[in-house]
């Protein structure tokens, strides 16, 4: 069932993982300049994943080398250690098989549920859905809440779907974004435990991949940080949501609200705080656009929403901690006086912001 372009496609398959002890290679050989290939490869997998969020193709009759470097850059992720980009590997790895699952026969997106994942999963025995069409798979509830537990659209929540003597029923496109999430956590799993006894002959690579991924997270990299936006002067908490949606991570509803509001208010436009959340799993352009629409006012109710204050922020827990906010009670209020604004009354009530008449460093300091 499994050919060797399909082993390339899946690498995190059983079957793949059965092919790479079947090879019986060891680090040394991995090292030895006639496997160069399979290291140069795994490198390059790392890179485009922490570099742009994605994992590149292979040329035909290289599928060896591709199914080869999958288990090596899981090893060198693993010596990086740096959490944000073993967080942004993981996804362009995960987001990678579900293109092609979702592609794929609905016996092999089986097989691959059942027997790589363990998924209680098994083709429809007659759930409808809501348009009443049948379902193509039914997944057990408990795996199910599971792999959703980290999908914020409402459609995933077990209220809005199908369900029939504890079986969820779910389409094939659906199947395969579950079996993304179970992609994306065993990765992590993975990578979180590096060999021991540290890189070895590894280490120039690993050493290149640590540089690439410092810079990367220090600078924003993912996404270049847009004009405007004084990252030293943003609050911890906002700072912690902006960091997140780089790095990929999921983020709450009220999360995204706040972080969005306060961008707004930072002065960035719609298009730059769309390609913020371009790294999420669960990015949808139409929505996403929607929404930041709405937060400034071109839709709906027509009202520019203002982020929420810290008593908010602390309430849905995205406050890290007080310490070193020096006393604010808003994340505006502690971004302007960063950046060494202060906020003036008009006789007729309303307010505007002016810049001091000397210039200051991002953490206020004359």
């Amino acid at each position: 069932m499994f050919g060797k372009i399909d082993l390339a496609k899946y690498p995190f398959s059983a079957e793949a993982a059965e092919y790479v002890r079947s090879r019986g290679l060891t680090l040394e050989d991995l090292a030895s300049q006639e496997l160069r290939p399979i290291l140069a490869k795994a490198e390059e997998r790392a890179k485009e994943a922490i570099l742009r969020g994605r994992i590149p193709g292979w040329r035909s009759g290289e599928e060896e080398i591709e199914i080869l470097s999958y288990p090596v850059a899981i090893m060198l992720m693993g010596f990086v250690g740096d959490q944000g980009a073993q967080r942004r590997f993981a996804l362009a790895e995960a987001k990678r098989a579900y293109g092609f699952l979702r592609e794929d026969s609905p016996e092999r997106v089986l097989r691959i549920g059942e027997g790589t994942f363990g998924m209680r999963v098994r083709t429809a025995g007659g759930i409808r859905s809501d348009r009443g069409k049948f379902y193509e798979f039914e997944v057990h509830f408990a795996d199910y809440l599971r792999d959703t537990a980290s999908l914020r659209d409402g459609k995933w929540k077990l209220c809005n779907r199908a369900l029939s003597g504890g079986w969820v029923g779910l389409t094939k496109e659906e199947l395969a974004r579950l079996l993304q999430e179970e992609v994306y956590r065993r990765i992590l799993e993975r990578v979180s435990s590096p060999p021991p006894g540290g890189p070895g002959p590894f280490e120039p690579v690993v050493s290149r991949l640590k540089g690439l991924a410092e810079s990367a997270m220090a600078r924003a990299e993912y996404i270049e940080a847009p004009k405007g936006l004084i990252l030293e002067a943003m609050p911890p908490c906002m700072r912690s949501l902006y960091e997140g949606a780089l790095s990929g991570r999921n983020l709450s509803h009220m999360g995204r609200f706040a972080l969005t509001a306060f961008l707004a208010g930072a002065g960035l436009g719609e298009e730059e705080i769309i390609r913020v959340f371009q790294s999420s799993a669960d990015f949808d352009g139409r929505k996403t656009r929607y929404q930041v629409e709405h937060i400034f006012g071109l839709r709906g109710s027509r009202i520019k929403y203002k982020p929420p204050k810290c008593d908010t922020m602390r309430t849905h827990g995205l406050c890290p901690g007080r310490d070193g906010c020096g006393g604010v009670r808003h994340p505006m209020a502690y971004y302007e006086h960063k950046l060494g604004l202060r906020r003036t009354r008009r006789p007729g009530g309303a307010e505007t912001i002016k810049a001091p008449p000397t210039p200051v460093s991002p953490d206020g300091d004359g």
